[in-house]
């Protein structure tokens, strides 16, 4: 499956059957360490609600199995929500305007919220690019607090792939692993017909559901280049 892995996952959250109880796995490790430190991220959040369990090797095999079959069951829903997302996001987001989107048939309402929520902005960013950005902007630009589930899944398909075994890219596979953790569980919670409306799919998109104005079948171009000092700078392309 395409770059899926590393998510803290509540096994318990998504029906999967062990014979324990509050047990947590991750999907590239057997079993999440208990962290009692005051650590950033969802690992400490867990660790107070829950107590980790040392399931047997069969048992980590099977649960292992079940996440993979939930993935492969979840993939679809990240193309379609993906692909959706493309048709109403402009590629030359980084340089157009407001107004422009408004202008190429983009309500109004619906042109705002994209224009304003900045994580929405990586649907139409290369990989590459993504996996360059400072964790900083991470954190704070492209924050995920509002996203609706559909918004979610989409941003989530084009994330890049981060080694958390890497220093230099660690805290952006934490990132990463808080958002799939987030995503997650709102999807549990759709399941179980738990979310609001608006998590599900935010009222700005009703009626807008099939509205298409650009084409997501155009291959991403990555925008960074390195300049001769090996500092990366911002190359746009008008062609994009």
């Amino acid at each position: 499956f395409p770059e899926v892995g590393g998510s803290i996952v509540c096994v318990n959250c998504f029906g999967l059957k062990s014979d324990s109880t509050n047990l947590y796995i991750t999907n590239n490790t057997n079993l999440l360490p208990a962290i009692e430190s005051n650590t950033t991220g969802e690992r400490s959040s867990i660790t107070k609600r829950r107590m980790i369990y040392s399931p047997t090797a069969q048992e980590s095999k099977d649960l292992l199995s079940q996440l993979d079959i939930f993935e492969a069951q979840q993939l679809p829903k990240y193309q379609e929500c993906y692909i959706n997302m493309r048709k109403i996001i402009p590629l030359d987001i980084y340089q157009t305007s407001l107004s422009k989107m408004i202008k190429e048939g983009i309500p109004e309402p619906v042109a705002k919220r994209i224009w304003n929520i900045k994580i929405l902005h990586l649907i139409c960013t290369h990989k590459d690019d993504i996996r360059k950005i400072h964790i900083a902007d991470l954190r704070n630009k492209y924050e995920n607090r509002g996203l609706d589930l559909f918004e979610m899944r989409a941003v989530w398909y084009n994330l890049p792939q981060w080694d958390p075994t890497n220093p230099i890219e660690t805290t952006k596979a934490e990132w990463k692993e808080s958002f799939k953790s987030k995503l997650d569980d709102m999807a549990y919670k759709d399941s179980k017909d738990m979310l609001l409306d608006d998590e599900r799919r935010h009222s700005v998109y009703k009626g807008y559901e099939n509205l298409s104005i650009y084409d997501p079948n155009v291959v991403l171009k990555t925008k960074f280049v390195y300049s001769a000092s090996m500092n990366l700078n911002y190359e746009f392309d008008d062609n994009v």
